[in-house]
């Protein structure tokens, strides 16, 4: 009886922030990402020493977050190498406001939100 109040705990939760039209797998699959990045940054910081602000407002153009996967979990190409697999002018120099180091997602050009130059071959950012 426990296993079975256990397990649909977990689906009602992972049910609960399901997006519209989304598997359950689907569901799933975002939330481990999710946590699987927020571990690995949390793990960075710890060893680097540099702390990330996750918090957000409006176009995240003041975003000083570690993200460094898109929604999808595609890894985010560093912003200062700008041909490497894409060819690109965000870089520090050209942008000094915008925090571009490392290769975490950021909001230089004002678009909705933050995003990032991915190291897909095939998307070029997301």
């Amino acid at each position: 009886v426990v296993v079975i109040l256990f397990f649909g705990g977990i689906t009602a939760y992972v049910r609960s922030s399901q997006c519209k039209g989304a598997s359950l797998l689907a569901s799933g699959t975002q939330s481990a990402v999710a946590i699987t990045i927020a571990a690995t940054t949390a793990a960075s910081n710890a060893v680097t020493g540099f702390s990330c602000s996750e918090a957000m407002t409006g176009d995240g153009s003041n975003y000083r977050g570690c993200q460094t996967r898109t929604a999808s979990g595609t890894l985010c190409q560093a912003w200062n190498t700008p041909n490497s697999p894409h060819n690109h002018f965000y870089t520090s120099a050209n942008y000094p406001t915008a925090g571009l180091r490392e290769n975490y997602c950021r909001n230089p050009r004002n678009a909705s939100t933050i995003w990032c130059m991915t190291t897909n071959s095939e998307k070029r950012w997301e």
